[in-house]
């Protein structure tokens, strides 16, 4: 007996280690994921959702509740501004910390899942594995925004975290509250955070219930404070009446874009949309079929699988909710990752239901219909796990894609850059930077002007920093400063005519030529701040036929156009001028220009 007692124990041990391992190996690569291609650069919405408030009290020391108020689309972003100001202010508006941050929202809802399964069945402890699998599936976090994946994870924790309260054997008041607490805070993410009130309702109206009385008595202040935090939400959020499409959603159209939703999870690519749909179609069949199994057939084993189920009518009602408001959008047809979050919970809920029967089937299994039955259910958690592999690979793919394009405008807002970088398109497809908005512009200037998030990084303009360096070495060995030919034509567009500019704008374009006392190219020049040099410039454009002095220069690389946030310059006047670097040799343009900004 006593040897028995310890071969389980052993077998116990080694099953959980590799459960463990198989958990964590998922986990792990998520977090190599975030590392790899982490950036503290905040890009679009991650603005306009919380980094605009920040920027607003760090500049008037007065917190703008108007801002913080203030909806986004469909959205109240009200929680999402409380978790991540905080951070802001006191981390020089770093958005590195909240790509750690969603790791660990990740790992919380994959540990609240954990709690479910542990209370449905502690047989079922391997479906972590492939549960994991889905929790930490990169494909969601390729985006831009920081700060609405950060959102969207939030929803999905408070989901998981509401679904384990109300679906405990004993409501208890500190249950009760700890539940509504979540949903309240759920509720002001975004609009599909309302669905955390969903799983309270439908299980305290459950006529079913072990503890019927015991549920009963918390339907009353469960539906009262949905429907207060629901009606508070509607009424600040007033633009959802206007982007529901109802007419549209009632159509094939509204069929196609859930059934594409529901499997987010499965990234086959633009190209494959109608293979999406498919495995979405499969999806909600499945759904129905699991409803109907544990609703009529075993029903002994419908409070097992009612958590479960919960997450299911979650998602596809969430699913919904969104085609309402975006099926008229076309670009995505309902197959945006950011639902994935959401969508997911019904991938899970199959995963798990269907090896709730597979557990029930190998006990009973006697005939070779069982046997087919057995073979059926691994077929489609086989498939699950196989259609996830394109997945994983995508998000590396799109990763590396998004990384890219956000670093060339890191790149563009810094002080190495090639000729016109912020007013041409730096990278394939993206808007000029001078034209993404002058808040924008704004802000970015702000975070130059006092050395904040990535303008205070080491790494942040190394190169120029290095440049500058060789450059005074330079200026120290060379007394001789021969004079050039050329002049500044343009500051911002504007012709020069007098000694003195003034700069409102949110960026300074300086325009020009420059040769040396033959007349002939330069390899670089610097632009000298108050007799310091700010930034080199190397990146000429040909101009034919500059007359200076009645002598005609043809064919010349002479041409430069150097473009800079006006936050790298201090408040008030400052006097520039221009010093061009042949070989070894100094040319310095006589043409000096006070610049004033205010």
């Amino acid at each position: 007996m006593n040897e028995l007692n310890r071969t389980l124990i052993t077998y116990s041990v080694r099953n959980n280690l590799l459960i463990f391992l198989g958990t964590a190996f998922f986990a792990v690569h998520t977090l190599a994921y975030i590392i790899y291609f982490k950036l503290n650069f905040p890009h679009g919405d991650d603005i306009d959702y919380t980094l605009r408030i920040a920027h607003e009290y760090a500049k008037t020391g007065q917190f703008p509740f108007s801002e913080f108020i203030s909806s986004a689309s469909s959205h109240l972003t009200y929680s999402l501004k409380l978790i991540s100001l905080p951070n802001l202010l006191w981390n020089s508006f770093d958005v590195v910390n909240f790509y750690y941050l969603q790791w660990i929202l990740m790992s919380l809802t994959l540990f609240f899942l954990f709690l479910i399964i542990k209370r449905t069945s502690k047989s079922l402890f391997w479906v972590l594995i492939p549960i994991s699998a889905f929790v930490y599936c990169p494909i969601f976090i390729t985006g831009y925004f920081v700060f609405s994946t950060l959102m969207w994870l939030s929803v999905s924790l408070c989901i998981s975290i509401v679904v384990y309260l109300v679906t405990t054997k004993k409501i208890t008041p500190l249950v009760s509250t700890a539940a509504i607490s979540v949903a309240v805070y759920s509720s002001f993410f975004n609009l599909i955070g309302l669905m955390a009130w969903l799983p309270g309702i439908i299980s305290f109206l459950r006529k079913d219930s072990e503890q019927k009385r015991a549920y009963k008595k918390w339907l009353i202040p469960w539906i009262i404070c949905a429907s207060i935090f629901g009606i508070i939400f509607l009424s600040l959020a007033p633009s959802i009446a206007n982007q529901s499409k109802l007419d549209l959603f009632f159509s094939l159209d509204g069929l196609s874009f859930v059934v594409t939703y529901l499997a987010t999870s499965y990234r086959f690519g633009t190209e494959n949309i109608v293979l999406s749909k498919i495995i979405g179609f499969i999806t909600l069949l499945l759904c129905g079929y699991l409803f109907y199994f544990f609703w009529k057939i075993n029903k002994e084993n419908f409070q097992k699988a009612y958590p479960w189920l919960l997450l299911v009518i979650i998602s596809i009602v969430a699913g919904m909710c969104i085609a309402i408001g975006r099926i008229d959008l076309g670009y995505h047809d309902g197959n945006e990752s950011f639902y994935k979050t959401i969508s997911f919970f019904s991938q899970i809920g199959i995963l798990v239901l269907f090896s709730m029967i597979l557990l029930e089937i190998k006990k009973n299994a006697r005939n070779r219909m069982s046997y087919v039955k057995i073979g059926l259910i691994i077929l489609i958690i086989v498939s699950q796990m196989i259609f996830l592999i394109p997945s994983y690979y995508a998000g590396w793919v799109k990763g590396d894609y998004y990384f890219q394009e956000k670093m060339a405008y890191v790149n563009c807002y810094s002080l190495t850059h090639g000729s016109e970088c912020l007013i041409a398109p730096p990278f394939h497809g993206m808007e000029p930077a001078f034209e993404r908005g002058q808040y924008e512009l704004e802000f970015f200037n702000f975070l130059a002007e006092n050395q904040l998030g990535i303008f205070g990084e080491m790494d942040f303009n190394q190169q120029n920093r290095h440049d500058l360096n060789e450059f005074r070495g330079i200026l120290e060995n060379n007394s001789d400063i021969e004079p050039g030919f050329g002049k500044i034509e343009k500051i911002n567009g504007k012709l020069i005519s007098e000694q003195s500019i003034v700069i409102e704008e949110s960026f300074v374009n300086i325009e020009g030529w420059i040769l040396d006392k033959n007349k002939m190219s330069v390899n670089s020049i610097f632009l000298m701040i108050d007799n310091k040099p700010l930034l080199k410039y190397d990146d000429f454009i040909y101009r034919e036929n500059i007359k200076e002095n009645s002598d005609d220069i043809s064919e010349s690389n002479s041409d430069w156009n150097i473009i800079f946030l006006s936050g790298y310059i201090e408040k008030g006047c400052h006097e520039i001028t221009i010093i061009g670097l042949s070989n070894e040799t100094l040319v310095k343009l006589e043409q000096k220009i006070e610049l004033c900004r205010i």
